[in-house]
């Protein structure tokens, strides 16, 4: 079971002040908009990674799912000239490569995350209006995830941060990768350290 704490945390990174992350933290801008659909019951986990995410790239945003009193509506994925694709495994998504992600900077584009346990990104991404109907991508298969904070039920499974890590490396554009792995490192590191982070999905 999920533990939590009473402590004082920070409303930026969600970590304790002594741990607080959020000064080295940098900003990083990428071809496509991030948008971050997060399940009402992850915003106010501390090992959330969403909320370090919007802080480190810039043109990401995350939207909820699922809270009480919000309905959810399609509009909230953004404007509708703009072609967005939900990043899903699965039988009948493409896997993404480094000439996909660089044709995204012909039109304006969004990436969808989906930020919740596995169970949870299913059903949004199966129920969902408006994300029931995007286009389904995958990333290429690669190492085990490095985020030990929550287990995942398998180890290919991504938190929100490590995913676009993984993306700006498949991009292939040195600045914007090496800057999202060293502010990962640094996530990595002071979850690591804070015993009040202990969860599994």
């Amino acid at each position: 079971m999920p533990r939590y704490t009473q402590q004082t945390r920070c409303p930026g990174c969600g970590l304790i002040p002594a741990r607080c992350v959020c000064a080295g933290l940098p900003r990083v801008t990428l071809p496509w908009r991030t948008l971050v659909v997060q399940h009402g019951k992850e915003s106010g986990k501390p090992t959330n990674t969403a909320r370090l995410l919007v802080r480190t790239v810039v043109n990401s945003v995350i939207v909820p799912f699922a809270r009480r009193g919000e309905p959810w509506a399609a509009s909230q994925l953004g404007p509708e000239h703009e072609q967005r694709f939900v990043l899903f495994p699965g039988p009948d998504a493409r896997t993404i490569d480094r000439e996909w992600l660089l044709a995204l900077r012909e039109r304006p584009c969004a990436l969808v995350l989906l930020d919740g346990t596995w169970r949870q990104a299913g059903r949004m991404v199966r129920r969902a209006a408006g994300i029931d109907e995007l286009e389904r991508v995958a990333l290429p298969a690669g190492a085990p995830s490095r985020w030990r904070i929550r287990q995942a039920p398998r180890a290919d499974q991504l938190c929100t941060f490590e995913t676009v890590v993984r993306l700006a490396a498949l991009l292939g554009e040195p600045p914007a990768a090496e800057a999202l792995e060293r502010a990962f490192q640094v996530v990595l590191d002071a979850q690591g350290r804070n015993p009040a982070c202990d969860e599994r999905d």
